[in-house]
């Protein structure tokens, strides 16, 4: 985790009692993210994943074309709708780790200290 959600990491492991408290406002941060996601979406997003699956069957069928194939399927999604898909899925991540119990938390911070990123994936299941 890095940038200002690890330091919500930081505040919740000095202040535990305030983590429902930063759910709370992670959730409201979640919900306008989704909004303005939706805002930016296209009314066909259909025909948008038609598009990018005739460009992908294309790639795949032309090698040669991938370059031209991976400039089409960038320019059916705007840097804004990105940028607000990012940050959705880092506030979705942060969330799903202030669920988790204590135990899983304290055991994701050893990657980060251990300098093991890919063992925090392993706990996901758990």
């Amino acid at each position: 985790m890095a940038g200002p959600a690890h330091h919500l990491d930081v505040l919740v492991a000095m202040e535990p009692s305030r983590t429902a408290e930063v759910i709370t406002q992670l959730e409201r941060l979640q919900a306008d993210l989704k909004a303005d996601l939706l805002a930016v979406q296209p009314d066909d997003l259909g025909a948008r994943r038609a598009r990018v699956a005739l460009s992908v069957l294309r790639g795949v069928s032309q090698p040669t074309q991938i370059r031209g194939v991976v400039r089409e399927v960038q320019t059916e999604v705007s840097a804004e709708e990105r940028r607000l898909v990012r940050a959705l899925r880092a506030v979705d991540f942060e969330l799903r780790h202030l669920r988790s119990p204590e135990w899983k938390r304290a055991v994701s911070r050893l990657p980060r200290v251990v300098g093991l990123p890919r063992a925090s994936k392993l706990l996901d299941p758990y």
